[in-house]
């Protein structure tokens, strides 16, 4: 084989591997964009408070749900007119979300049957309730909200210093007679909190100054959705004045299987 016929095999075997290259990268990116679809849309977390309003007998009435969702299981509690109810066959996926309840009035049964769409801070569906052989649909808007009992217990919080260096930090929350109190865990040992606020979604506490005298402030301010908090921590002592974003994840406690 002449030195023409070398040099065009080798150009046809480097042409060749890079088709396969590129056809290899063409089917990782593929099989990223279909893996990171499927997280996108398994990661809707519906876990939380929602709330709507209701017309019934020309009075309005403020529904509230609380939903708990664990990655497989879809459950949660229902309140409207006094009464509380358990969500049944509680199912998610994707974007869709729906359940069913029982509930009672002057004795008699029926089924409430819920269907939504999962956007944002908001689902959008209809609501069949089954009573009496005739089934009335309503439309149904709930909206995400931040009641105290969502913000109780355990918190995860991580941040990032100037340094580079990252700090972990448990934040527990609990209510007292007077409101909400609580206390830090971290790197420095534990620490009270102070002036806890709930101000619709917005959480925010002091930490007792652990090092830098009575001017030290250590804050923490950020936005409540779900089991998520987000926000700044802003620090200012001795020299040191400053704030840098954190982010916070409840703790959930396992729950015990019925024996």
């Amino acid at each position: 084989m002449n030195g023409r016929k070398l040099l065009l095999v080798a150009i046809g075997m480097l042409l060749s591997l890079g088709i396969v290259r590129m056809i290899s990268a063409q089917e990782g990116a593929r099989e990223k964009g279909t893996e990171a679809g499927k997280e996108a849309k398994a990661s809707a977390d519906p876990s939380g408070t929602w709330k709507w309003t209701r017309e019934f007998n020309g009075q309005s009435q403020e529904c509230v749900l609380k939903l708990d969702w664990d990655g497989k299981a879809l459950t949660g509690e229902y309140e409207a007119f006094g009464n509380t109810s358990p969500i049944a066959d509680g199912k998610l996926e994707g974007d869709q979300i729906a359940y069913h309840v029982e509930r009672e009035f002057n004795g008699d049964k029926f089924d409430v049957k819920f269907n939504g769409k999962l956007a944002d801070d908001e689902i959008v569906g209809k609501v069949v309730v089954g009573r009496d052989g005739e089934p009335m649909e309503f439309d149904w808007h709930a909206k995400r909200a931040v009641d105290v009992t969502d913000v109780l217990g355990a918190w995860k919080v991580r941040f990032q210093i100037p340094s580079g260096d990252w700090v972990d930090q448990e934040i527990t929350l609990e209510k007292k007679a007077d409101g909400l109190d609580g206390k830090c865990n971290g790197p420095f040992g534990e620490f009270a909190l102070k002036d806890v606020k709930l101000d619709g979604s917005k959480l925010s506490f002091g930490v007792v100054p652990p090092f830098g005298g009575d001017d030290a402030e250590f804050t923490y301010v950020g936005t409540v959705r779900g089991r998520t908090w987000k926000g700044e921590h802003r620090y200012k002592f001795a020299d040191q004045d400053g704030k840098v974003e954190f982010t916070g994840e409840k703790v959930v406690e396992k729950k015990s299987k019925a024996k």
